[in-house]
């Protein structure tokens, strides 16, 4: 039973999930040579009921997913990735015209370099895909992470980085739109990890910054007949900080320790193309400009 959005009105709404799972791996592994792949399949039902509206909705999902990668240790210092991974997502639904589905073929490579003694370890690789409802970029990555000390590291990392359009932005009824591109944009990131053992205290911390734009940023807004469509029309530029403190004291027995996680986020709108539109230069909303938390443990035995 769903409870009711206003507690003076009278709910009568239910709603009932079921799902299934089913994977399996295979690994191959040879001198040089390791090789993984692994299969999936997903199924997913809700049915939704509101006997006051009149409405009874039921919506199936399914997955078919096979992945293989395999990484090959070329000399001391080398070691290559290459991977294919297939996707099929197939949808019913009181809100789709019939049934929809989205195919997904993705192709990567890359290499990780571990040199200077393996005090630095950086690593490049590629992507490349093919997706059904439209095009999508050919994306990448680089990262780098160097030792100074036995404690003390320190790193970088950029990327090309997109997402694709829903299932539900692309054609839900009313309101879908099937001519949408992939949200996509660079990311980069900078880190400085420090951890020391002194005795029974174990201490803990990672600080780093990061710079992230979106061009063709997803917005639904009022569309025909006042019915919500999703469109791109945001470029958005995400930076800020964040902080990760930990600290444990062990003993014969157990551990007692706390951890603390602070951010600080600007993600503002940096251009938009709705009409009449005051977010420009503005937090995106739902994304918090400050946040921290924190945990507490104990371990015994």
């Amino acid at each position: 039973e769903l409870p009711s959005l206003n507690q003076n009105t009278t709910n009568k709404s239910d709603q009932r999930d079921a799902a299934a799972r089913f994977n399996a791996q295979w690994h191959v592994y040879a001198k040089r040579l390791r090789s993984v792949t692994r299969a999936g399949a997903f199924f997913d039902r809700i049915r939704y009921s509101d006997s006051l509206a009149g409405i009874s909705s039921n919506n199936l999902t399914r997955s078919l997913m096979v992945e293989n990668e395999n990484f090959y240790r070329w000399g001391s210092q080398h070691e290559a990735l290459l991977g294919l991974s297939v996707l099929n997502t197939a949808a019913v639904s009181d809100s789709y015209s019939g049934r929809q589905g989205l195919n997904r073929i993705s192709l990567f490579l890359g290499n990780k370099f571990v040199l200077a003694g393996g005090r630095l370890v950086s690593t490049i690789s590629l992507r490349a895909e093919y997706f059904s409802p439209s095009r999508l970029p050919v994306t990448g990555n680089w990262s780098a992470e160097y030792r100074i000390s036995r404690g003390l590291t320190i790193g970088l990392n950029g990327a090309k980085v997109y997402r694709q359009p829903t299932l539900n932005e692309l054609y839900w009824l009313p309101g879908g739109n099937p001519q949408l591109s992939p949200e996509q944009g660079y990311t980069a990131e900078g880190f400085v990890a420090f951890k020391r053992s002194l005795g029974r205290h174990v201490v803990s911390l990672t600080g780093a910054m990061f710079t992230r734009g979106i061009n063709n940023w997803i917005l639904w807004v009022p569309g025909e007949n006042g019915n919500p469509s999703p469109h791109n029309l945001q470029k958005v530029w995400s930076r800020g900080t964040e902080t990760n403190w930990q600290y444990a004291y062990r003993f014969k027995k157990g551990e007692i320790g706390f951890s603390a996680l602070t951010s600080y986020v600007l993600s503002t709108v940096s251009e938009t193309h709705q009409y009449n539109n005051a977010s420009q230069g503005r937090q995106l909303i739902y994304t918090p400009r400050y946040a921290a938390n924190g945990s507490f443990r104990v371990v015994y035995r």
